[in-house]
């Protein structure tokens, strides 16, 4: 049996708890601002949101600020993984659509948290063993697909048996990728 919550209550509930929340913004005086009502927070990803439910398949979860990055991040769901052309393009569709509506002008990143669970499902070792194998062979870079912090963390065990492989973690937050690097020897 599965509960269902009513996002209404939960939302009623944040902006009874913490009327204000971090989010940077500019107005159209260019003056800045560092907080926003969570009530027109919640105003904004609604309107947002059934944007979406219009024109695409991609549902908008929420906006916050990463106080550890200093930015304004949108999550948002989509059951593949974005080209940076589309990325970009949903960035800019976002900025238009609140600066049109809500005269509020702001910089963002998204970030889909939901990649990493699809891409989870699709791990295994041997999987693994093959690119670390054709890395060692071939001698080039591979950047494996989003994967969790668990998962990463087993690839980063496993990969420190390897003294000519350098391994790296890239990306933003919630999209990280470990890109795989042949070590050259020095003479």
């Amino acid at each position: 049996m599965k509960l269902k919550i009513n996002n209404q209550k939960i939302n009623h509930f944040f902006v009874n708890k913490k009327p204000n929340v971090d989010w940077f913004y500019k107005n159209k005086l260019n003056e800045v601002f560092l907080f926003i009502s969570n009530e027109d927070r919640l105003k904004i990803l609604n309107f947002v949101q059934q944007q979406f439910l219009i024109i695409s398949n991609i549902k908008i979860i929420s906006f916050f600020h990463l106080k550890s990055q200093n930015k304004n991040i949108i999550s948002y769901y989509s059951s593949k993984e974005l080209d940076s052309n589309s990325r970009r393009n949903i960035v800019n569709f976002i900025k238009y659509i609140i600066l049109n509506k809500f005269n509020l002008n702001f910089n963002f990143e998204i970030i889909n948290f939901g990649i990493s669970r699809i891409n989870e499902k699709e791990f295994s070792m041997e999987k693994l063993r093959k690119i670390v194998r054709s890395v060692l062979v071939e001698k080039k870079d591979i950047i494996l697909p989003v994967y969790s912090k668990l998962i990463r963390r087993k690839i980063n065990e496993y990969l420190l048996k390897y003294t000519l492989i350098k391994y790296k973690t890239i990306g933003p937050i919630g999209e990280r990728k470990i890109k795989i690097m042949y070590k050259l020897k020095n003479k």
